[in-house]
């Protein structure tokens, strides 16, 4: 079963302090188990790294051994927090071996993998990177009517991903059915130096986006890129993370590249990602941002090229490098956003993921707290978090990828109840560098795996689901209670 607990009575237990030794320890297990893994860490301040994993990707992570307190309202009041603790390590796998099965391997992958019918074939196209991580290429692929993969375009060598995210997003720009595609280059070919964000649009010949559009303005950032139109005005707007900042810009036709709106430093530590929605029902946008030190913070927008930030709280773990949202799945009215990240405490990782909901119009609570006691003891490389509505019930299953396990929650709680269970976990013998549902043909939905072969090619797994609905045995979703005084 899954163990429950007030999270007041947690905080007292976890309260309990460590040795420097012990420390000491797990920080030499950490930088270990790093280098065996051929991940490079750099320690820029006390306890916070610069980690530059083996596909180029980098980011910082604060390691510093993290002491919770109890959440409390605007009055001071201690708030007692519905939260669910799951050991990973309890749980025998071998109850959800059959739900997904391997389709095919494709000898590409993405940090995401974009993908569209831009051509308008009607066959998608797959827009990832292709070979090793010293001599590879951005290349689109296309799946034919015979469920094969076939190469359509590899990308000149001056589009050169190293240390960057790769593809930054695939989005109608223009508002004209064709969608440019945002990738990270420099400068320089073959320099380590300064990058560039470069737009491509589609050419006459192929219809692909491999056209160069245009280089962006130099004040704007590509890093964690989220399109969408926020302030409704019907021009793209793209949040992203610059100078540990949120920048916002917006497409302008008459100069034919985005331009800058808005900027905001939280003075929070590294920002990593964003999620967007209209949390307090008023009809406008809020941006959610988070970051390594445990800050999260929310920006409103309050008209045309106008934003505001409204509100912010730091949560009890660090390194929120994940935010997803999620549709009211307690039907209370209200929908949730999350977001995720994980720490040392007591001498062991965990992973929590924290719901808020719109309190009034400035400001937000907590209303679920998840803890995972992960399989890797010593240290944490990724967290992926999402929502997908999986087994086509109408209501979003949780999924959070971890180093190489995949865990997917199922909500079974009722109005203003947030209970879960778990639906599907596994662990795989690879590292799972990326993990997202997508949709071949009307078929089902696919499970994508980024990864690496033995050989250090980059490859994507793709299992197909093996079920339909959400119907499967109850005595498969019994988790052993996490034992507490072990964290």
């Amino acid at each position: 079963m899954v163990f429950r607990l007030s999270y007041l009575f947690i905080v007292v237990i976890l309260f309990l302090s460590i040795t420097t030794n012990l420390l000491s320890q797990s920080k030499a297990n950490l930088l270990e188990q790093l280098e065996r893994n051929n991940i490079k860490a750099t320690e820029i301040e006390s306890n916070i790294y610069k980690i530059e994993y083996p596909w180029g990707k980098t980011a910082v992570y604060n390691y510093n051994e993290l002491k919770p307190q109890p959440y409390t309202d605007a009055s001071g009041n201690i708030l007692d927090i519905d939260t669910t603790y799951i050991d990973l390590t309890t749980i025998d796998t071998s109850l959800y071996s059959n739900m997904f099965t391997l389709w095919k391997e494709v000898n590409f992958a993405g940090w995401p993998l974009y993908y569209g019918d831009e051509n308008k074939n009607g066959q998608l196209e797959f827009y990832g990177i292709e070979g090793y991580q010293d001599s590879s290429k951005l290349v689109i692929y296309e799946i034919d009517s015979s469920k094969n993969f076939k190469l359509k375009h590899i990308y000149k060598d001056s589009i050169y991903y190293k240390y960057s995210n790769v593809a930054t997003g695939l989005f109608d720009l223009k508002n004209i059915g064709q969608k440019n595609y945002f990738l990270v280059g420099l400068k320089n070919v073959g320099s380590t130096g300064i990058m560039e964000g470069l737009s491509f649009k589609n050419d006459t010949i192929t219809k692909l986006p491999t056209s160069l559009d245009f280089i962006l303005n130099d004040s704007i950032s590509l890093l964690y890129a989220t399109f969408g139109d926020f302030d409704k005005n019907g021009a793209v707007d793209l949040i992203s993370s610059m100078l540990s900042g949120v920048c916002i810009a917006e497409y302008d036709s008459t100069i034919n590249n985005m331009r800058y709106i808005y900027s905001y430093q939280p003075g929070t530590g590294n920002l990593h990602g964003f999620a967007t929605g209209d949390f307090d029902l008023d009809g406008r946008t809020e941006i959610v941002a988070s970051c390594i030190n445990g800050y999260v913070s929310l920006i409103k927008n309050i008209g045309v090229h106008n934003y505001k930030y409204i509100w912010q709280t730091r949560v009890n773990t660090l390194n929120l490098y994940r935010q997803f949202i999620t549709n009211d799945l307690d039907k209370n009215g209200k929908p949730e956003f999350w977001v995720a990240g994980f720490n040392l405490e007591n001498g062991a990782w965990l992973v929590k993921l924290f719901a808020f909901e719109s309190f009034n119009d400035t400001s937000y609570i907590p209303v679920k707290i998840i803890i995972l006691k992960p399989i890797q003891s010593n240290f944490i490389w990724h967290t992926a978090c999402f929502s997908r509505d999986i087994d086509n019930d109408g209501i979003e299953e949780i999924i959070i990828a971890t180093n190489s396990s995949i865990l997917m929650l199922k909500y079974n709680g009722s109005a203003n109840e947030n209970d879960y269970s778990v639906f599907y976990y596994n662990y795989f013998t690879f590292y799972v560098g990326w993990i997202q549902f997508l949709t071949i043909d009307n078929d089902d939905y696919k499970l994508f795996l980024a990864t690496k072969d033995r050989f250090g090619k980059f490859i994507t797994m793709i299992y197909k689901k093996n079920f339909n609905t959400s119907m499967y045995d109850d005595d498969r979703n019994n988790v052993k209670s996490l034992d507490i005084n072990k964290l």
